[in-house]
This record gives structure tokens, C-alpha cells and sequence, in this order.
């Protein structure tokens, strides 16, 4: 698939590493993910902060064009160069047409999944270098669906509607709680500026959506790692809200 790369760090290298991403983009990424990793540091303090780090959760996110000069979506993992410096990985692939991040949630599971699968296999390896890691890249066998095949993104639809099946979820409170994340944020869900970051969860930080414009604040982004997302200022829904 083109247009895959990645930035950040690996076991098996000692410096930051970059490859399919162009340099423009790498920056953009380091300035955040630098600030981040400076706040978590000061905040959380010398001893809570590589714990929260090291059991912090892999983030799967889709950002508009606006957020870093391109519409991307992929992974970010907590990683580790190899001499010990801690600084995530961070692996995307470019969206394309007028839905970007609809369409990043709609079909972008199976590419996510892979690219969490190799990152997790860079990081369980002292090996795999750079160069490898960018050869499974291009190995995987994967394109975004045509938008004309698309009934979302094609214009009108003799379809009647969408069914969407919660399994054990209540109704109620996943409608509420899509309300709050489509209409709480400022702006429209395709808008440039517009972002989607989400995860399963991990020790300290549960599972859940999380919408922005721009990049997320530091230092309320430290929430990605501990979880304390009505202490650092996020908006919030629950279901006692």
C-alpha cells in the first residue's frame, strides 16, 4: 500500500528513526509527541511517569489534512530506542476524498490492525530494523474501498437507512454518548482541522473516543497516558451525566 511510513523510535536503532514519512510531517509529529512526553514527565514526576508510559495503551487516531499538513490515520505505541531512551512509534497511512475520517472509521479496521501488529512485532524485537519494518510496510495487501462503492461518501442512497447492532450496549446511552462526541468539540466531523483518537484501554486508562481540533493540548494531553480526563479539563460524558 503507498503512502505507509512511520517516525519515532526502535529497539534496534539508537536515534529516532523515519521512514515513508516525509519530513514535514515527521516534524510535525515530533514537536507533539516531544511536548507530550516533557509533559508527562514534569507532571506525573520521576517516579509515576515511565510507568504510566510503559503500560500506556497503543492509540489508533484520524486526523484532517489541517492538523499536520496531510489526512493521515494510524498507530501510536510507547516505544524504546536502543539504549534506553523512551519516545513513542508512531505508524500512518494517508486518507484520501471528502470523508476522510468517516471513512478511516468505517473501513480502516483491517489496516489498523496490521500496522498495530507490526509495531508491536518492531517493539518485541531487537532485530527488526528500520529498513524491515518499512519492507512489511509495502508488503501489505490492503487499499481503501472505492468511494463510488461507498454509500456514505456517493450522494444519495436508495438504501432506507442504517442499522448498527450494539451487541450488549444499551441504546441509550450510546446514542448520548455519540451525541457529545459529534456535536461537543467545535465544528463539524470533517472538519481540516479535525480529530479522532481512540483505544481499547490499558492499566491506568480506559477504553474510549476522543475528539479534537488540532493537536491535542499539552499538558491535557498527559490524560492519553494516566487517564484523568476530568482532572486535566476534557470534556466528558458518562453514564451518570
Amino acid at each position: 500500500m503507498p503512502g505507509l511510513g512511520f517516525y519515532g523510535k526502535l529497539p534496534a536503532h539508537g536515534d529516532f528513526v523515519r521512514r515513508g514519512m516525509s519530513p514535514a510531517l515527521a516534524t510535525a509529529w515530533d514537536g507533539w509527541l516531544s511536548a507530550l512526553m516533557a509533559a508527562v514527565r514534569d507532571d506525573l514526576g520521576e517516579e509515576a511517569w515511565l510507568d504510566a508510559y510503559l503500560t500506556g495503551p497503543v492509540w489508533r487516531f484520524a486526523l484532517g489534512h489541517g492538523v499536520a499538513g496531510v489526512a493521515q490515520t494510524g498507530v501510536m505505541v510507547p516505544s524504546v530506542d536502543r539504549v534506553g531512551r523512551y519516545f513513542p512509534l508512531v505508524l500512518t497511512a494517508p486518507l484520501d476524498g471528502p470523508r476522510r475520517l468517516a471513512t478511516a472509521l468505517r473501513h480502516g479496521r483491517s489496516l489498523l490492525d496490521q500496522l498495530e501488529d507490526l509495531a508491536c512485532r518492531a517493539l518485541d524485537s531487537d532485530s527488526l530494523d528500520a529498513d524491515d519494518l518499512m519492507s512489511d510496510l509495502e508488503a501489505l495487501d490492503w487499499g481503501w474501498p472505492d468511494t463510488a462503492d461507498d454509500p456514505a461518501g456517493a450522494g444519495e442512497s436508495s438504501r432506507p437507512g442504517v442499522w448498527v447492532p450494539l451487541g450488549n450496549a444499551e441504546a441509550c446511552e450510546t446514542i448520548t454518548g455519540l451525541a457529545w462526541l459529534m456535536t461537543d468539540a467545535g465544528g463539524p466531523l470533517e472538519d481540516s482541522m479535525g480529530g479522532l483518537w481512540w483505544t481499547d484501554g490499558s492499566e491506568q486508562v480506559g477504553g474510549g473516543i476522543l475528539r479534537t481540533r488540532g493537536w491535542p493540548p499539552v499538558p491535557q494531553a498527559v490524560a492519553f497516558l494516566d487517564g484523568a480526563w476530568a482532572a486535566r479539563g476534557w470534556t466528558g460524558w458518562s453514564r451518570a451525566a
